[in-house]
């Protein structure tokens, strides 16, 4: 049996899936797809149930409830105002609980064409906006304290993982398969985030991750 048949068969003995699943139909949701970690088979206990839920009216909405003590990260469209973008990138791989006349499986397709095209290539204005924007981080960092050179920190180290992939025409799918993607495929930029990412991190190593993601494109 392949993996997504397996994990399909572990999905459809899960309580917690089929009472979200109940709720969904009592709410109108006609179509429902799993995506994340519990679609792709390597969540932890403590993992969200990711899903989205399409009906015929209301407004579109993105909640987190609560069940049985598991978060449901929950986004609902009406079937008549959902636009399939870049945004949707992220339940790619899911899996169609429910759905109405093939509308999972076109919504999927639809979002596999996206990832297959990959993103446009930056600008040149872009690039040079990042990279004197990041050297002015660098500044306020290592020459304040306090709260605000803090601030820029966590706002200069967040920013750079986006930008590593938007700088190499590469999709930027969250922290968690970014890292999964640099871990495997350049293993050097990993363990440039690794050293930045550490509370105790010197300015050094972050002027080092700087250089790396956004002087070092070749």
């Amino acid at each position: 049996m392949c993996k997504k048949a397996l994990i399909v068969s572990k999905l459809e003995e899960d309580k917690i899936l089929k009472e979200v699943i109940s709720m969904l139909e009592n709410e109108s949701c006609h179509t429902i797809i799993l995506y994340g970690s519990r679609a792709k088979g390597n969540e932890t206990e403590l993992s969200d149930y990711d899903l989205i839920a399409i009906r015929g009216y209301g407004e579109n909405s993105h909640e987190n409830r609560l069940i049985c003590g598991f978060y449901i990260d929950l986004f609902i469209y009406n079937e008549s105002n959902i636009d399939i973008d870049s945004s949707f990138l992220r339940i790619r791989e899911g899996i169609i609980l429910k759905e109405k006349d093939d509308l999972g499986q076109n919504i999927l397709n639809r979002v596999e064409e996206i990832f297959v095209t990959g993103p446009q290539a930056p600008t040149k204005a872009h690039i040079e906006f990042q990279r004197a924007w990041a050297l002015k981080m660098i500044e306020r960092i290592d020459n304040k304290e306090g709260v605000e050179s803090n601030y820029r920190r966590v706002e200069l180290l967040y920013t750079l993982l986006e930008q590593y992939f938007v700088l190499r025409k590469e999709w930027y799918l969250g922290a968690k398969e970014s890292f999964s993607w640099l871990r495997k495929r350049d293993s050097n930029s990993y363990e440039c985030f690794e050293k930045a990412l550490n509370p105790l991190a010197s300015i050094s190593d972050i002027k080092q991750l700087v250089e790396r993601v956004l002087f070092n494109l070749n």
